[in-house]
């Protein structure tokens, strides 16, 4: 195993060039998702009927879901990967592979059973037509053919940046997505083939993401048939992986909750308001890719400062945390600010459109400098691997905002919707960092190891 120094003996100068190094090529990694994703939109577009792009547009949004639940794959495995390097536990770390990519395969497996399920659940929620339910249904059975490579790629990539590796996430998203991208216009244009083929060329590149992932991976050493036994015979160390991915597993099912309340609101304030909405989301899911590079830095160098049980080094890596998502957080603000009218026109022609998400500008302004502090809070309860305080923090706030939604959007319609959401993005980092101080900071994560 390669040999990283612990932040803690050495400066703050050289742990904020670590940090950089690491966030630059995962927040790329991150970008490259939708902007590459748009291809799929780009070329469904183009297809003969306009329920294509209505099918495929709903199934993708529930496969989105779908996988946003199991990321607790991604977050756990980097989480104990980079204890293990801190510990210098090569044993510890090749285990951690084993165990993740099994649990992961498995998972991805057993999602391959519950496509009819699915398909009901999105009938009822969507209410789609019969020209769209098929092209739906047919459009998802594919997509999750690809659930165990989707999943497989989350534990490989996330034990790779646990290594403190961040290039390797980013090669093998550049290379899933280009993949996707090309096979995407060959199948449609080069071979005149229609939805399912759109559906194919995604889960094709999953799996594609799988092999380069594993391909990464294996150059720092394949476990033998010992060493896999052994990994998946030690009852308390599956137990310890078990209790964090069921802990990370909750969260993510509480924010994924708080989205659907926000959607559900958004929804009955107006068809103009709806189409506005979804022109705002967009400046949020931009601001939440890039933070989420930070917080997945900070995650890393965090839980290698939990391995060593320094707290000197886990106040570093908090400190460049904090410091680079300021700033990051600073340039985002100053870039709606100065372009927020000219991004909503490039957007939308309609006028009545334009004119509500001007309105409502103040909000995506003020949205990048109160929600950065969740995002680092967030990598360093991920790094420290207590997902219980993500879990409670994370059901606390959901029922903060549900309650803030019933008051304020009654009151201000869709201006007390937007402030519900921002109170709601401010609330999470306020509840993470008492949760922090509460706990005992830096000294008191990083004498109690829970991984180890």
């Amino acid at each position: 195993m390669a040999v990283h120094r612990d932040p803690g003996t050495i400066g703050l100068a050289a742990v904020r060039r670590e940090a950089w190094r690491l966030a630059v090529p995962l927040i790329a990694a991150n970008l490259s998702v939708p902007l590459l994703g748009m291809v799929d939109t780009a070329v469904v577009g183009h297809l003969p009927r306009a329920a294509d792009l209505t099918a495929a547009a709903l199934a993708a949004f529930l496969v989105s879901v779908v996988w946003f639940l199991f990321g607790f794959l991604r977050m756990g495995t980097t989480a104990l990967a980079a204890q293990a390097v801190g510990a210098g536990d090569p044993v510890m770390l090749q285990a951690t592979a084993v165990r993740a990519l099994v649990t992961s395969l498995a998972i991805g497996g057993a999602l391959l059973f519950i496509t009819w399920p699915l398909q009901i659940l999105g009938h009822l929620l969507f209410q789609p037509d019969a020209e769209v339910a098929a092209g739906f249904d047919s459009f998802l059975a594919i997509r999750l053919l690809g659930a165990p490579a989707a999943l497989g790629q989350f534990a490989l990539t996330g034990w790779l940046l646990g290594r403190q590796d961040g290039r390797g996430p980013l090669v093998v998203a550049l290379c899933a997505n280009v993949l996707n991208g090309l096979l995407d216009v060959w199948f449609v244009f080069g071979m005149g083939l229609g939805l399912h083929a759109v559906a194919a060329a995604t889960s094709i590149s999953e799996y594609a993401g799988l092999a380069v992932a594993a391909c990464l991976a294996a150059r720092h050493g394949l476990p033998g048939r010992a060493a896999v036994a052994a990994a998946l015979r030690d009852r308390p160390a599956l137990a310890r992986l078990f209790r964090v991915n069921r802990d990370l597993f909750l969260r993510s099912c509480f924010l994924e909750a708080s989205f659907i309340v926000f959607a559900v609101a958004a929804a009955r304030l107006g068809e103009t308001f709806v189409a506005a909405n979804a022109i705002l989301l967009t400046f949020f899911t931009a601001s939440a890719w890039l933070l989420d590079g930070l917080a997945q830095a900070c995650e890393t160098m965090v839980g290698r400062a939990t391995g060593a049980r320094s707290a000197t080094g886990m106040h570093l890596a908090i400190r460049a945390s904090f410091e680079h998502g300021a700033v990051v957080a600073l340039l985002l603000t100053l870039l709606f600010a100065l372009a927020g009218d000219w991004l909503i026109d490039l957007m939308t022609h309609h006028p009545a459109v334009r004119e509500l998400a001007r309105a409502h500008l103040p909000f995506i302004v003020a949205l990048p400098l109160v929600s950065v502090w969740a995002f680092v809070l967030d990598g360093i309860f991920f790094g420290t691997g207590r997902a219980d305080v993500l879990r409670n923090a994370m059901a606390l706030i959901l029922a903060l905002f549900v309650l803030t939604a019933l008051v304020l959007v009654p009151l201000l319609g869709s201006t007390g919707l937007w402030l519900a959401f921002l109170l709601f993005l401010a609330g999470r980092g306020l509840v993470l960092a008492l949760s922090f101080r509460w706990i005992g900071g830096s000294r008191t994560l990083a004498g109690s190891l829970l991984a180890g």
